[in-house]
């Protein structure tokens, strides 16, 4: 790793280090760890990421068909395999989390996925690989999504697109599991 990882046992900050212990249920990862070489950025990512995990206007399960899919898009098998648990506990079948494997592929699988999930995979897609959303991918959310929702969907895709490029920035390893 580029930025070394802080011990398991640190003890300052201790206001953001026991809120970063809250929010996990237990000890620090890996991501913590790293984060609190600089305690402003640890305890901006802690609050930010608290409130994309838990406070937004997002169902869990269109939760974790987004990281899944951001997770491929970044090829980043551990991330996938950790969230696709979860994606299976809140009703994705076995088809699916195969399909998720290739999200641009399965955008236009309609035997697979209803159309509102087409329509999230399409704007997680584009904004992974473009700056700027269609209006049609934007159109098809807003039949099912009101403001908030619509918006608290744009802010997961684009936390986690942060999630994954600070990851690789930081020089994260595969082998070092997905420190969410």
């Amino acid at each position: 790793m580029r930025i070394p990882l802080k011990p398991n046992d640190l003890s300052e900050p201790a206001e953001t280090i026991a809120a970063m212990r809250k929010r996990r249920g237990g000890p620090l990862a890996s991501l913590d760890r790293i984060l609190l070489n600089s305690p402003p950025m640890a305890k901006a990512w802690n609050d930010f990421m608290g409130t994309i995990r838990g406070d937004i206007m997002v169902d869990a399960r269109i939760r974790e068909l987004v990281i899944c899919s951001l997770a491929a898009l970044h090829s980043s098998d551990a991330a996938f395999n950790q969230h696709l648990i979860a994606f299976r506990k809140l009703g994705g079948n076995e088809m699916q989390a195969s399909a998720l494997r290739d999200p641009v592929t399965a955008v236009g699988n309609r035997a697979l996925f209803p159309g509102l999930d087409r329509a999230i995979l399409a704007l997680t897609v584009e904004m992974t690989r473009k700056t700027k959303v269609s209006d049609p991918v934007v159109a098809a959310i807003r039949t099912a999504f009101n403001e908030q929702q619509l918006l608290d969907l744009m802010g997961l895709i684009s936390a986690y697109i942060m999630v994954f490029r600070f990851l690789g920035a930081v020089g994260f390893a595969e082998s070092d599991g997905f420190p969410e």
